[in-house]
């Protein structure tokens, strides 16, 4: 969970950037919130304005295309009577690629509803897991066994996922359900869910999912936090992880388990497979007994984008794959006149470089920190060693200094969010108003360093807003289950992935037509999800949010040399200790 996180208007076919505290962007007209309520410290969140005139133009110039207008009429969605669900074709593109270097807008239809038998008492799911193809394994998942790129939530699924659970008794047809979404996504990114949602809609007559825009994630936690209090709760909602931990603690959530076992609505082990490890990892929850309490919604990574003729410039042939290589460019780059590493002061940050070197920030069951341990001492020596040698320093967060330096061709490289594509992209351009003549120098993204011993299994930071189900009715609760089965298939993912700029939580929507196109005459276009596989989520527990503070300001003082590796370790480990204790 970020602590200065932004809501976005988005665009065509690359969001407006998307982040500020997890390596994104700020822009003027936003608003910094720090409140508490009902003793829990809230997350700091920012909200964008819209972008206008000129840099909008911009960055859909940039990105290729212009404001999707198209969607595409659903195929029907019921299921066969076996109750499998069937995938209908995808809407063709409407553009060719190569002349525009955009995809398809259209929303592909996708099937997910299915009939089943009538409902019945012992149907009616509330959440808590009632029957053993539907509870939750008790205690932590054993993840000694598990090969690089496997999923924890895979793993825990391998034997139950699609062969049945009591959600199987609920049947919905003929029954009219309303399902309300609360959501922060504004401008194209909140009429490409609304499209999405009418698709659904259009597909599985009877079920009226309708998204609703409630503010930034302050405005949604406050809401929900009071609404809970007063049981007055949409369907379904938005949240990063310490906000679930947070309505959790009132047992106002969803487990997804026993959905996703369903033999007739649920996912199946291939399903499982082919999302990326890490987007559904963050969803599995420890402190309330390995519940599934989220499914993905909006997911970003941790990377480094780089300027790849500087590079060249002092003698480098392609990014830095190791820390010791990073160190070795920004000193290069240093002694030729440019800057070094400009350094957010963000906790995501830390936490992927400790990520990066094999390590973890906290325990399994989310009630120590790591930050004693060698992987985080050897990623704060990375950035004690650079701030000693005047390679890395501080930057003005909140007016993106890091990106304006690596944008006007000042510095080597920056670590951000994979969101800020499309901006940086518009702010690349030789001519604004002429795409055609290219960029100032030739850039590119990747994932960032790694330790030596890291590279075969190469990790940064995961991070975004997840779509979580309250608990209601068995027909509301299907009902909103249906609608993330449908809205993380393969062609819908990569709509909205195109649409919004955050990244597919599917391998195989890179073999979506739309995606297809997006990639093909922009291949910057793909850079994130081609390291996708190697994001990792960031801890879940409410004390996080709070602990966040702490590693940044450990992380300040280091970059100033007021704090050695070894000090801003054990003051960490201190803090974030305290941290989790009182959240």
């Amino acid at each position: 969970m970020s602590t200065t996180d932004v809501v976005t208007g988005g665009s065509w076919n690359c969001p407006v950037p998307s982040r500020v505290g997890r390596g994104g962007f700020l822009y003027k007209g936003v608003v910094n919130v720090n409140e508490r309520l009902f003793g829990k410290r809230l997350s700091r969140r920012m909200m964008l304005g819209g972008i206008a005139g000129s840099a909008a133009a911009a960055i859909l110039a940039a990105c290729g295309g212009s404001t999707a207008t198209d969607t595409p009429k659903p195929a029907s969605t019921t299921a066969p009577a076996s109750g499998t669900t069937s995938a209908a074709a995808t809407t063709a593109p409407t553009k060719s690629a190569a002349t525009t270097g955009a995809a398809s807008t259209s929303a592909p239809a996708v099937s997910t509803s299915a009939s089943g038998t009538s409902a019945s008492a012992s149907g009616s799911t509330t959440g808590s897991a009632t029957t053993a193809s539907g509870s939750a394994a008790a205690g932590g998942v054993d993840t000694s066994k598990l090969a690089a790129g496997q999923s924890i939530v895979a793993q825990k699924f391998a034997g139950t996922a699609g062969q049945g659970s009591d959600v199987d008794k609920v049947d919905l047809k003929g029954k009219t359900v309303q399902v309300d979404f609360w959501h922060v996504q504004t401008k194209q990114n909140e009429d490409a869910l609304k499209k999405i949602a009418a698709d659904f809609n259009a597909a599985n007559p009877g079920i009226t999912v309708t998204p609703q825009y409630i503010g930034d994630y302050n405005t949604i936690a406050q809401k929900i936090q009071v609404g809970i209090q007063a049981k007055q709760v949409p369907a379904m909602a938005v949240g990063y992880e310490n906000n679930v931990a947070n309505y959790q603690q009132a047992n106002a959530l969803l487990d997804l388990t026993p959905y996703i076992n369903s033999k007739t609505y649920g996912w199946t082990k291939d399903d499982l497979s082919d999302i990326f490890p890490g987007f559904l990892d963050r969803n599995i929850y420890p402190d309330f007994n390995n519940q599934i309490l989220s499914a993905p919604f909006t997911s970003s990574l941790l990377m480094m984008w780089y300027n790849a003729d500087m590079l060249k410039s002092v003698g480098f042939n392609g990014p830095a794959k190791t820390w010791d290589e990073f160190k070795a460019q920004a000193a290069a780059t240093l002694k030729a006149g440019k800057k070094g590493f400009p350094m957010r002061t963000d906790a995501s940050v830390i936490d992927g470089m400790v990520f990066s070197f094999g390590g973890e920030v906290i325990t399994p069951d989310n009630k120590k920190a790591k930050f004693d341990s060698p992987q985080a001492l050897a990623a704060l020596q990375v950035i004690e060693d650079m701030a000693k040698a005047g390679t890395a320093f501080t930057i003005d967060t909140a007016n993106n200094e890091d990106q304006s330096l690596f944008t006007n061709g000042d510095a080597p490289f920056f670590v951000g969010s994979s969101t800020g594509r499309a901006y940086i992209g518009a702010a690349m351009q030789k001519d604004p108003n002429d795409p055609t003549k290219g960029d100032r120098f030739a850039w590119n993204g990747t994932v960032i360093p790694q330790s030596a011993d890291n590279l075969t299994n190469p990790k940064t930071a995961l991070y975004g807003a997840n779509a979580i189900v309250f608990k209601s009715t068995p027909e509301q609760q299907l009902a909103s289950w249906l609608f993330l089965k449908y809205f993380t298939s393969k062609d819908v993912t990569a709509y909205w992935s195109i649409q919004s700029g955050y990244l597919p939580v599917r391998k195989s929507a890179a073999e979506s037509d739309a995606f297809k196109a997006f990639v093909n005459g922009k291949p910057l276009n793909r850079a994130a999800f081609d390291i996708a596989q190697d994001g990792k989520g960031e801890p879940q527990p409410a004390g996080w949010t709070k602990a966040r503070t702490d590693i940044q300001d450990a992380e300040t003082q280091l970059l100033n040399k007021q704090l050695t590796a070894k000090d801003a370790s054990a003051q960490i480990q201190k803090k974030v200790n305290d941290d989790l204790a009182n959240g």
